[in-house]
């Protein structure tokens, strides 16, 4: 499975799936494990994304248009706040 949007598409089930156990699980360490899973799972999710499918869309995508313009703005506050 090396084609990025299926990795993308079973990515989002499977942060479906991560988020439900979260919804289930008991406080402690039972929680913050499926945190640390949740997060994981979601930081290489949007790196594939910001890598991968942002760029695409923006040369796909008339240069300046509003979808660009919030695509750069996104990876560019996403870019920030994972560092």
């Amino acid at each position: 499975m090396n084609d990025p949007m299926t990795i993308l598409k079973a990515d989002h089930r499977e942060a479906k799936a991560l988020l439900a156990k979260l919804v289930d699980s008991e406080e402690g360490a039972e929680r913050e494990k499926a945190v640390a899973e949740l997060t994981a799972a979601l930081s290489l999710h949007m790196q594939l994304e910001e890598e991968l499918v942002y760029p695409l869309v923006e040369s796909e995508v008339a240069p300046g248009s509003t979808t660009t313009r919030r695509s750069a703005k996104r990876r560019r506050s996403s870019s920030s706040t994972h560092r």
